[in-house]
């Protein structure tokens, strides 16, 4: 049973809901089990809110501020969700039929028994997500996802779902071989098949070089064509990358940021016209400069598509700081033959593997 006083400020509007909620941040919002099929409510804010068993069928919930939401057996069947903020919002038994959660937050969220029929993830960003007894076979688009972070997913939603994007389970965490590995929870496979995975998963994992650690892409989103072509080098090579998928200014995630570049053993710089006036970029350079002391070594690895980042409005001392790397020059990327030379250039200055 939901709050009514809750509900009826609700139905008044998002305008007066959120400034509600700006003048009672101390209150709990209890919206379970109400009926709010079709409404529009673009925007809202309904963080922490609990909203347990909601029937949010049809609703317009674009860009809403769902971070830590207790979104349990909640009905969000053809709900518009583009760019909602999920992160830490807990998903458990909620069904995402049809819905569309198009660059909706998904940073440490959780999926456990979600129904992701038809549910459209085109370029929506994960990281620390949590995924368990999950068909994510039947969801759309989850080759497009970004990834900050690794992700979790369990066995039993390995088995549902398979087959899952390769792109997707690189992006979760998944190595080479552990991708292979999952193939054989393909139903009908013969026993030359079976033997044949078994022996390329062995091949994977005890000759092929291993990698060191994964690379952090820090990059202006404006800059995504070059970096989907960069992504899928990597991915060509079995690199392990997460790369940074947001498009807002520097802020409340930056504890998050941090700690994902701390897990990464590199950090690729994308520098251009674009990401010199990036809030992000700038932090994310200053972030990698601090780690390198910190750890005693180079983490930076600065590729350039133009040279505007040298006469960009940064602290002249980061400039000349990066000025003391070696940065390869990718101005030429369109020609294929130019993009492969500077990217085995690129491979053999990182040194990104055991041999």
């Amino acid at each position: 049973m939901p709050n009514l006083e809750h509900v009826y400020v609700l139905k008044n509007g998002v305008e007066i809901w959120n400034q509600w909620r700006e003048a009672n941040s101390d209150v709990e919002v209890d919206l379970r089990g109400a009926d709010l099929t079709s409404i529009n409510l673009a925007e809202i804010n309904l963080a922490g809110a609990k909203l347990a068993d909601v029937n949010f069928s049809e609703a317009n919930l674009k860009g809403a501020k769902l971070k830590g939401a207790k979104l349990i057996n909640t009905e969000l069947v053809k709900a518009e969700l583009v760019g909602a903020d999920l992160r830490y919002a807990d998903l458990s038994l909620t069904d995402l039929s049809e819905a569309d959660l198009q660059e909706a937050k998904l940073h440490f969220s959780l999926f456990s028994e979600t129904i992701v029929e038809q549910t459209h993830f085109y370029q929506a960003p994960f990281g620390r997500t949590s995924i368990s007894d999950t068909d994510l076979s039947v969801a759309h688009k989850l080759d497009t996802c970004y990834h900050f972070d690794v992700s979790s997913i369990d066995n039993l939603s390995l088995r549902r779902s398979y087959p899952i994007p390769k792109k997707f389970l690189q992006g979760l965490g998944f190595s080479e071989w552990e991708i292979e590995q999952a193939r054989l929870y393909e139903q009908g496979l013969s026993n030359n098949q079976i033997n044949e995975i078994v022996y390329r998963v062995y091949d994977l994992r005890a000759t092929q070089a291993v990698q060191i650690g994964p690379i952090f892409i820090s990059y202006c989103h404006k800059d995504g064509e070059f970096v989907d072509r960069l992504c899928d080098l990597l991915s060509s090579k079995g690199i392990r990358f997460w790369r940074d998928a947001h498009r807002f200014k520097a802020g409340r995630i930056e504890k998050q940021l941090d700690r994902a570049m701390r897990l990464h053993e590199l950090v690729i710089v994308v520098l251009s016209k674009f990401s010199v006036k990036s809030d992000w970029v700038e932090h994310e350079i200053k972030k990698a400069r601090k780690l390198e002391k910190e750890a005693g070594r180079d983490i930076i690895v600065p590729i350039a598509l133009d040279d505007e980042w040298k006469r960009s409005s940064w602290p002249e001392r980061l400039r000349e700081q990066l000025m003391e790397y070696n940065i390869t020059d990718f101005s030429e990327w369109h020609d294929e033959d130019a993009l492969w030379t500077q990217f085995a250039n690129l491979l053999n200055g990182i040194g990104l593997f055991y041999k």
